[in-house]
């Protein structure tokens, strides 16, 4: 036998020993022809044709097998339910149950359940649902793979395979006249997706920071939710790209009604269906500052309406300075905040002019005010004011800088310098605002100083010059405090604000062990820093 495998080829060797009986002969494989070589369903069909066809494709992990039926060489998977991984194109509910057709002629293989495929998806308008999910008939599959996937997704992109935006069914004329909003923007950030209605991806948080309005008012930047449906075919706004928002105003929140590209065509056909702009400002109140010193000086602008005219006040608080008339606790409802904190309801000293009775008071308006001083009758004292016309809205949303980082109070100041001179650095939510310049802050977590547990008092001052902005109820932040009391561990004044994001936190949490603050017997001990947790803080 070894004087045979040494002399024989390997193959000869095998054949001899299963003709001999000594080797067993193994199953072979069915032999699949190079015509029907063994595919997923949709074997004939390409990917590239199927982009637009789709009414959905979705990466989805195929968790359920359902019934079969065959009809010739035409096997088809009904109820089989899949679940979804990742959104390519159009929206589905998830799980979802898919009719999934093979063709025997052609060497197609079932899919196998716990196993990851592309599905291309067209809806079942026919065939009702079992179990109140939207029924789907598989077009094709493809292999999960990473190559697969990345491939799909330049298809979709190729601009060939565009489809329209949110709202593609309203007409624009319809859109203008039910939007309460309009403005052209750019997306900063397109939100979260989740499933909405059968057939609709609703996309909720889409940031858009604001070129030019058109109609208003509206906060820059503003948070808005869209729906994107596939029949017809709709696509989702693309971050960093600008369009035309038609936008509802609600009680809650912002829904999109339309969307456009933001062309130079598209634009002019806004401008043109929109009723003209009223070009003559009046107004009741004495109002001699310069528009562009009012935006620099207010500390807070907003959109209000007179609902009280208030009482004459004849004081020498105001006379020396201001021998002008003047009303105080005019009570305003505010309808919108373009700048600062402004609850819903105030009230404010008015200047009017000597042949304005306070009867002239009504109306909608934007005021451009600044915070009451000590002292003052009321929280605000209003610096201009003209009638709230979609010209004065588009002037002040484009003349206001959008809150960021650098807008908060002491924007000016870095943070390793505040940190030196900081009695307190803390996380929390600002959570109330009692006066225009006194809130409540919800401690989470204690960096450096005393601070009592629970919730403390803060007072906030912004340099209207830099544009600084309070910072707004319920965002979270990192407070710099200043003592305004030695042994008030409750009532601290803000020397700086910024946004509590994961990369501010660890910025500070580095700087914090590297400098020093003030040094105070409660603050030190040889030298070295305390951290003090709140004992209610949430500290993970």
């Amino acid at each position: 036998m070894e004087l045979m495998r040494a002399m024989l080829p390997p193959s000869l060797i095998a054949l001899v020993l299963i003709a001999l009986g000594l080797q067993n002969v193994r199953p072979q494989a069915p032999i699949v022809t190079a015509q029907h070589p063994q595919t997923l369903p949709g074997s004939d069909l390409k990917a590239a044709d199927l982009i637009l066809q789709a009414d959905a494709i979705i990466v989805a992990k195929l968790i359920k097998i359902g019934t079969e039926t065959t009809s010739g060489s035409q096997l088809t998977m009904h109820e089989n339910q899949a679940q979804e991984i990742q959104f390519l194109r159009g929206g589905t509910q998830s799980p979802l149950e898919i009719d999934i057709p093979i063709n025997l002629a052609k060497s197609e293989i079932k899919p196998a359940t716990e196993t990851s495929y592309i599905f291309f998806l067209a809806k079942n308008h026919i065939r009702p649902s079992a179990w109140a999910m939207d029924p789907y008939d598989a077009i094709k599959l493809l292999s999960a793979t990473d190559t697969n996937i990345a491939e799909v997704k330049r298809l979709i992109t190729l601009p060939k395979n565009y489809h329209q935006l949110s709202g593609s069914r309203m007409k624009m004329s319809d859109a203008i006249s039910k939007s309460n909003s309009i403005f052209a923007g750019t997306v900063i950030n397109i939100g979260a997706a989740d499933l909405g209605p059968p057939g609709v991806t609703e996309y909720n948080g889409v940031s858009v920071r604001i070129s030019r309005l058109f109609r208003g008012p509206v906060a820059n930047p503003l948070m808005i939710d869209l729906n994107v449906i596939f029949d017809p075919h709709e696509d989702p706004p693309k971050a960093g790209q600008s369009y035309l928002f038609f936008v509802d105003r609600g009680s809650v929140n912002i829904e999109t009604n339309k969307l456009l590209p933001a062309t130079k065509e598209n634009i002019a056909q806004v401008e043109k269906m929109l009723p003209a702009l009223p070009t003559q400002n009046t107004s009741p109140i004495c109002d001699d500052l310069d528009l562009q010193d009012a935006l620099v000086t207010a500390d807070a602008i907003f959109e209000g309406q007179f609902n009280t005219s208030g009482t004459p006040d004849q004081s020498d608080l105001f006379s020396f300075a201001f021998p002008t008339p003047h009303l105080c606790n005019v009570g305003i409802k505010t309808s919108h905040v373009f700048r600062g904190t402004v609850p819903n309801q105030t009230t404010a000293t008015v200047f009017i002019n000597n042949q304005s009775p306070a009867s002239s008071l009504s109306g909608t308006y934007i005021f451009y005010s600044r915070n009451g001083n000590p002292g003052d009758k009321d929280p605000w004292t209003i610096l201009k004011a003209l009638p709230a016309t979609d010209e004065i809205r588009l002037l002040v949303t484009n003349s206001i800088l959008p809150p960021t980082d650098s807008v908060l109070c002491g924007s000016t100041i870095k943070p390793e310098e505040v940190l030196g001179r900081a009695d307190a650095i803390l996380i929390g939510e600002e959570i109330k605002s009692v006066q225009p310049t006194l809130f409540s802050v919800k401690v989470f977590k204690v960096v450096r100083g005393l601070v009592s547990k629970g919730n403390i008092w803060i007072n906030q001052s912004v340099d209207s010059s830099n544009h600084e902005t309070l910072v707004p109820e319920g965002s979270s932040c990192i407070f710099f405090l200043g003592k305004t009391d030695p042994y008030n561990t409750n009532h601290f004044s803000v020397l700086k604000a910024m946004p509590a994001s994961q990369e501010n936190i660890e910025q500070i949490g580095k700087l914090a062990a590297e400098i020093p603050g003030p040094k105070g017997p409660e603050d030190y001990n040889d030298g070295k820093i305390k951290i003090h947790i709140a004992p209610d803080a949430n500290n993970d």
